[in-house]
């Protein structure tokens, strides 16, 4: 219920902009994903694997970050 997909590349931040918020991801930069959005969460998968789940915000221009994303860049 309340799903809608989208497919957007990352940002040099490795995040994945859904409607108005950003979500990390780990794929490289301009990587293709594809965004699932449900009433609870967002689901992000890239190649047909899902790489980052989050629960969904719904406020504005938000940054959603998962350090775990950026552990091999540190």
């Amino acid at each position: 219920m309340g799903l809608t997909q989208t497919s957007f590349p990352t940002n040099g931040f490795g995040c994945v902009t859904e409607r108005t918020n950003s979500y990390s991801i780990a794929p490289a930069a301009g990587a293709e994903v594809h965004a699932k959005a449900y009433a609870s969460r967002v689901e992000l998968s890239h190649e047909a694997n899902c790489v980052a789940r989050h629960a969904r915000c719904y406020g504005h221009q938000q940054q959603i970050v998962e350090l775990e994303h950026y552990l091999d860049a540190l």
